[in-house]
């Protein structure tokens, strides 16, 4: 079992209701993503973003299932299932206001997989035996 995380951070005066109606708007991440661009959002016929929604992410034979769990005014946490190959892991946004009336965005992505390969540009997680469980999005 290998363990990742990619972390970042920036500062804009976007406020958080701007970032958030995007990021939100999970049938449009292909719009924006060019990483996306090949793949297909299912949502639910019902409901909107909030903790506990879930949909799907397809490309060819390999799935992702996402579920919001985190959704706040200041942030928010999906965790994922990809099924080739086998990682699971968890996405967390947050934004803090700053002095100024800009903020500081921040992003945390860990995942966890369960097969032998590796990518040499992603550092490894300090504390993976954690990394997939929703508590990881509490600060």
């Amino acid at each position: 079992m290998i363990s990742y995380q990619i972390s970042a951070t920036t500062i804009t005066t976007a406020s958080p209701e701007q970032v958030f109606a995007v990021l939100d708007d999970f049938g449009h991440w292909p719009d924006w993503m060019p990483s996306f661009e090949n793949i297909q959002v299912e949502l639910p016929a019902e409901g909107s973003p909030q903790l506990g929604y879930r949909f799907e992410l397809r490309s060819g034979l390999i799935r992702t299932h996402m579920q919001v769990i985190e959704h706040t005014p200041l942030s928010r946490g999906t965790q994922f299932r990809i099924s080739f190959p086998p990682l699971t892991g968890t996405n967390c946004f947050r934004m803090a206001p700053l002095e100024d009336g800009r903020y500081r965005w921040s992003e945390l992505t860990r995942w966890i997989c369960r097969s032998l390969w590796s990518t040499s540009s992603i550092v490894p997680a300090a504390n993976a035996s954690h990394c997939w469980l929703p508590t990881f999005c509490a600060p």
